[in-house]
């Protein structure tokens, strides 16, 4: 059998096995359905509630009362799409499982599959392509167990480098004209356009990757000389009028230029750097994460005169995406980094590991031959991570199934008492159970008038009974890190009600002593790593 034979051979038997092992793994919400409402992020749920409301006329409303842009649009609309189907088979929980069951599986083979072809470009070993390519999908699966936004934005930022990589190597490195760079087709500038933009609209804030990648084609002059002005042109239509419309239809429909959710996380009394976000950065995987990119730019300062251009503005836009990704928001916002914002990391890993094969195949020391040492260390290499992806489970996280268990004591508590209910922190899971309409008070999925009461600092059982809210619910936090967000400690006998309570001190916060003793007290025990909590239902018409 020919080498190109065995290698299509490898590449489909790695990929057959790559989608029946992604498969399995996110199918395990469906094979746990007793448990499955607390497997996915409480906010996904934001997404499922606004979703549902669209689809019941409500409007894009998260309550179904107020109005809002709090969300990424492309994502929303793919939960429209299955809320949709939900309505119709009557079972709304099940039907948003089985999209994210084909949208994650989807998403990381065509990360995989993405992240290969970049690799097979460096470097000609199928065997050790296809099995850094396994090492690109780690991260990946970890985040798409979230159920966020990401899971769009991950395989479509990988896609946008590619894309890139292709177009612009193509024009001006070992395949172009000896003359000098050829020039970039507009058709190649559209698709580049087209995939950042779908990229950009999946989530916000990855606007950055296209700006460091616009930045370093118009730094260099050798790609900036292959971009005619046709060619130019095709780009900014294909990128620019998908984002110009969807800013002027939040300006017409919300009142608003960008989505309320970036409004209320980027409220702050100063723009210093924030402590929360900068220790959240860190936390977790955070540490393993900037050491990835540390040793990316290692690798790239070592290679960057062998590099050819397309190549060397590529690489460093990816290693420095999270770098400035991180920094933007450090800045802006005075909250907590989730985890789910550590999806800039995988264009960096994607440049690690594309640099570690070029350093591999420069070296010469993988050789086509059956005695190559090297060979079989990719052999083995392959065997190894082919064997560890099946160890990516995706596991009940403590946290989120408490929060399931109050979402459900919460909805028999709302059956004997009906009214508007208003919650902080950990309101997705409840809404979607709910038939009462929850308002949100940190204001991710409420309007600018919520902003503006927040901005002024004022009371919160005030404002909230204004809005015609009966009843609040609030988790009590034994955290000094939250206590510490209060103005003055609580008289004896009350609390201290603070939203939003995810918010540092340096954003501004609604805050209430509320005296009176709460109607119902909620109870989830602790479940391995997550201490035991106390949610505190109060009726603010007594």
């Amino acid at each position: 059998m020919a080498p190109h034979s065995n290698h299509r051979l490898l590449n489909l038997s790695v990929t057959i096995y790559c989608a029946l092992i992604c498969a399995w793994i996110f199918s395990t919400p469906l094979r746990h359905l007793p448990q499955a409402l607390g497997y996915l992020q409480d906010d996904f749920y934001y997404y499922a509630q606004i979703a549902r409301n669209i689809v019941r006329g409500h409007g894009s409303s998260f309550d179904g009362i107020v109005r809002t842009n709090g969300y990424q649009p492309l994502y929303l609309l793919l939960i429209c799409a299955a809320a949709q189907v939900g309505e119709k088979l009557g079972n709304g929980t099940r039907t948003m499982l089985l999209v994210l069951w084909a949208l994650n599986t989807a998403a990381a083979l065509t990360t995989f599959l993405v992240a290969r072809r970049i690799l097979s470009w460096v470097n000609t070993n199928a065997v050790l392509t296809n099995a850094l390519a396994l090492v690109a999908l780690i991260i990946p699966i970890r985040l798409f167990f979230l159920g966020m936004e990401i899971s769009l934005t991950i395989p479509l930022e990988l896609l946008l480098l590619a894309i890139a990589l292709r177009t612009f190597d193509t024009a001006t490195g070992s395949e172009a004209s000896p003359t000098g760079p050829a020039a970039v087709s507009p058709a190649s500038m559209a698709a580049l356009g087209v995939t950042a933009a779908a990229m950009v609209l999946s989530r916000l804030d990855s606007a950055l990757f296209v700006v460091l990648l616009s930045t370093g084609v118009l730094a260099s002059p050798t790609l900036r000389r292959s971009i005619g002005a046709r060619a130019a042109a095709a780009f900014s239509l294909a990128a620019g009028l998908p984002l110009l419309g969807y800013v002027l239809f939040n300006r017409s429909a919300f009142g608003v230029w960008e989505p309320i959710s970036g409004m209320a996380k980027q409220m702050r009394l100063n723009h210093g750097p924030s402590a929360i976000a900068l220790r959240t950065a860190l936390e977790g995987n955070g540490r393993i994460l900037f050491t990835i990119v540390l040793f990316a730019f290692a690798l790239f300062a070592v290679h960057f005169r062998n590099l050819r251009p397309a190549w060397r503005v590529s690489l460093f836009a990816a290693s420095a995406f999270p770098l400035a990704h991180m920094g933007v928001l450090i800045f802006l916002s005075d909250w907590r980094i989730w985890s789910w914002y550590h999806y800039s990391f995988v264009p960096s890993t994607m440049a690690l590991l594309a640099l570690l094969a070029f350093t591999l195949e420069r070296s010469r020391t993988i050789q086509t031959t059956r005695s190559s040492p090297l060979r079989y260390v990719s052999y083995a290499l392959l065997a190894l991570f082919a064997l560890a992806l099946p160890l990516n489970r995706w596991r009940l996280n403590p946290e989120m199934h408490q929060i399931a268990e109050t979402a459900v004591s919460l909805q028999r508590f709302s059956w004997s008492h009906s009214g508007v209910y208003a919650m902080g922190d950990r309101a997705g899971m409840s809404a979607w159970l709910l038939s009462n309409p929850v308002f949100q008070t940190e204001g991710l999925v409420e309007d600018r008038g919520w902003l503006d009461v927040i901005r002024r600092q004022g009371d919160l059982v005030g404002e909230l009974r204004r809005r015609g809210v009966r009843y609040y619910v609030m988790t009590e936090w034994s955290d000094a890190r939250y206590r510490s967000l209060s103005a003055h400690p609580p008289a004896p006998g009350c609390v201290s009600a603070i939203e939003p309570m995810q918010a540092g001190p340096s954003a501004p916060h609604l805050e209430s002593q509320i005296c009176s003793p709460p109607v119902a007290v909620l109870v989830t025990p602790s479940i391995d790593w997550a201490p035991a909590k106390r949610t505190l239902i109060f009726d603010l018409s007594q």
